[in-house]
């Protein structure tokens, strides 16, 4: 399972993955579901959002390790 907190967030995200995950890449999509943002390779859990407009957004988790995907509904205001 995925956590990621704060949510509802005003710009700082953390986001607590199984400890066997090393790297992962991370897609944000709008309501409309176009890509706004799509960081690879992440090994820190920690992820600043502050450029993204307030509004409901999906984040997409991709593990490096056995391409396991997790999907999580995040709020900004």
């Amino acid at each position: 399972p995925v956590l990621i907190y704060p949510n509802p967030s005003e710009g700082d995200l953390h986001i607590i993955i199984p400890s066997t995950i090393t790297g992962f890449d991370v897609s944000i999509y709008n309501e409309t579901g176009l890509l706004i943002q799509n960081h690879k390779n992440i090994k820190d859990r920690h992820m600043d959002i502050t450029g993204l407009q307030p509004g409901i957004y999906m984040i997409k988790i991709v593990s490096q390790n056995d391409n396991a995907v997790y999907t999580k509904k995040i709020i900004v205001q």
